[in-house]
């Protein structure tokens, strides 16, 4: 019982604190719906290619959008055409820096690791894009599917339909384009009432799996353990995944451990491994470039991150450069009523498409009986 109560606790929590996120990166989403439609989505994102990686990476590195919020633009891009190497970039580059990032980089540590911040993510999301346009193998689109929009004359009915000038020589006035408020307005009601419902069964998937690991891994684990080398890294990289880190919010706790003896390259392998492969994202990440897709991802960031490590620690050591950690607090310490709100909306949004998803099965026709189910009734018959 207290384990459950102590799995329940940290599930929430993290929901707490990626709740704002979510709703930030759906709303975001929403706007992207607006302003990218399908028909002029921009030919850098589509094409399984390693430019449209390329592309991808350099457009995703500025913005301000964690390991949660990145899932629901990331996730619109790749229904609007964008490929799998696009998109797997996209998701790296975009929760491992912002500016926001980059900024408490530079002023908690020092300028050297936060260029090495923001070119790690440069260099992990390349390679990432790189290796899955090489061995990913299909591409499938995930696109949403338009219905076809019959031409004035292609069928009786749509000319019975029309009047008498719609075949003739008298041309048909076009559509008047809705205003930017109502497109505005329908962006943002797509992305809360269709997009964040859809990926809910993700986040719930991920929370639940994060909270499970938090309750059963040691309380301090990761403070006590400062050190370098590989074998340090690997460990902060795979703790990283476990844990929900967001870049900002990770960068002073980077910091105290990097004061408390940890080496640089292992904060900067905690701070490009996690966000960028967070466990409460990787189900929807799946989703959205399959399972191969999701095994070149994490062996991607993993050896990227390691390497990029190795080599800032090397850096360091040959070049003498003191690393000033000016003085940090770990964030997130208590739990806002901002992320108390955001939490209560997307439970509200989690419990809606359930009953939703409970109530299109209870009313879905029975399935047709199977070979083997029609043999058994024939022979009960019998």
């Amino acid at each position: 019982m207290n384990l459950l109560l102590e799995i329940l606790r940290h599930t929430y929590g993290v929901l707490a604190e990626a709740a704002p996120f979510i709703l930030f990166g759906t709303a975001m989403a929403g706007l992207l719906r607006v302003f990218l439609p399908a028909d002029r989505l921009p030919s850098w994102l589509t094409g399984k290619s390693f430019g449209s990686a390329v592309r991808a990476s350099l457009i995703g590195l500025p913005l301000p959008l964690c390991s949660c919020s990145v899932l629901p633009v990331a996730m619109e891009l790749r229904k609007r055409g964008a490929s799998r190497p696009a998109t797997s970039s996209f998701l790296i580059s975009t929760p491992q820096t912002g500016v926001d990032s980059i900024i408490l980089s530079w002023v908690l540590l020092n300028p050297v690791f936060a260029i090495a911040r923001v070119l790690g993510s440069l260099v992990t999301a390349l390679v990432t894009g790189g290796a899955e346009t090489l061995f990913g193998g299909e591409d499938k689109p995930m696109q949403e599917t338009a219905k076809p929009v019959a031409s004035c004359c292609s069928s009786k009915s749509t000319v019975e339909q029309m009047s008498a000038s719609c075949c003739g020589t008298t041309p048909q006035a076009p559509p008047t384009r809705p205003a930017l408020k109502e497109r505005l307005f329908a962006g943002q009601i797509y992305a809360f009432s269709d997009l964040l419902p859809k990926m809910s069964k993700y986040y719930v998937i991920g929370l639940v799996a994060t909270g499970v690991v938090m309750a059963l891994m040691p309380e301090g684990l990761l403070e006590e353990y400062v050190g370098g080398g590989i074998g340090g890294m690997l460990l902060v990289a795979v703790m990283g995944v476990a844990l929900y880190i967001c870049a900002s919010a990770a960068t002073p706790l980077a910091a105290v451990l990097v004061a408390k003896g940890m080496s640089p390259g292992t904060a900067l392998v905690m701070l490009l491994a996690g966000p960028a492969a967070s466990l409460a994202s990787l189900a929807a990440v799946r989703a959205m470039i399959g399972l191969r897709g999701l095994g070149i991802y994490l062996t991607s960031i993993t050896v990227c991150a390691i390497a990029l490590g190795l080599g800032l620690d090397a850096f360091y050591g040959i070049s003498g450069i003191a690393v000033v950690v000016q003085q940090a607090a770990r964030a997130h310490e208590h739990i806002t009523l901002l992320a108390h709100a955001a939490a209560v909306v997307m439970i509200a949004v989690f419990a809606f498409q359930g009953v939703r998803t409970l109530r299109a099965r209870l009313s879905a026709p029975p399935a047709p009986p199977s070979g083997h189910q029609r043999i058994q009734a024939e022979a009960l018959q019998e």
